[in-house]
């Protein structure tokens, strides 16, 4: 079976190719998403030249790609125009994605070279927009735990599992009574 995830959109405007994608195509590209973006985030975390924007920030802003490709295609359908089987899926993946999510957030080599190009971030001549992608960064570590001891990241990551899928519950109760009403 191919999966439309895996090629290149040759539709107008890139638009996904809808009536090629099917429920059986999401689990196996999100798999390959979460291979993909892992080995892409194990490269910045591990690139031994001294941490910068460029390679740090921008490298993690293009990392990625297939999973907003297949992440933005799931979600929007499941969030308008979903079924029983997406939303078997999406429940299967709440917590998968959650773990994704803290094990990105939570990856202390990462977390160094974030906190050196946050710390020197007045010497390095950014633009507004780039000084606010690095903020809100360092942020978005720290919220998820990556500044906590171990034991402590571990424990915020199970609580991250547990909530997607409360939320990913709710989500999905919330849309059946707007359905249905």
């Amino acid at each position: 079976m191919t999966n439309p995830f895996f090629d290149e959109w040759d539709t107008s405007f890139g638009v996904p190719p809808f009536d090629r994608i099917t429920e059986a195509h999401y689990l196996p590209a999100f798999d390959q998403a979460f291979k993909e973006h892992n080995l892409e985030i194990e490269a910045i975390a591990n690139n031994q030249a001294e941490p910068t924007f460029e390679n740090t920030f921008e490298a993690l802003e293009r990392a990625g790609g297939l999973l907003d490709k297949v992440g933005g295609v799931f979600y929007n359908l499941t969030s308008s125009h979903t079924n029983d089987e997406l939303q078997s899926i999406q429940m299967n993946l709440a917590p998968r994605m959650a773990a994704h999510r803290g094990d990105l957030y939570n990856n202390q080599n990462l977390f160094k070279r974030v906190k050196v190009v946050a710390g020197s971030i007045q010497g390095l001549g950014l633009d507004a927009d780039q000084v606010q992608l690095v903020e809100d960064t360092l942020t978005s570590f720290v919220r998820a735990g990556a500044a906590l001891g171990d034991k402590a990241r571990e424990q915020v990551q199970t609580l991250d599992k547990e909530l997607a899928g409360l939320r990913t519950r709710f989500d999905q109760n919330n849309l059946k009574d707007v359905n249905d009403f």
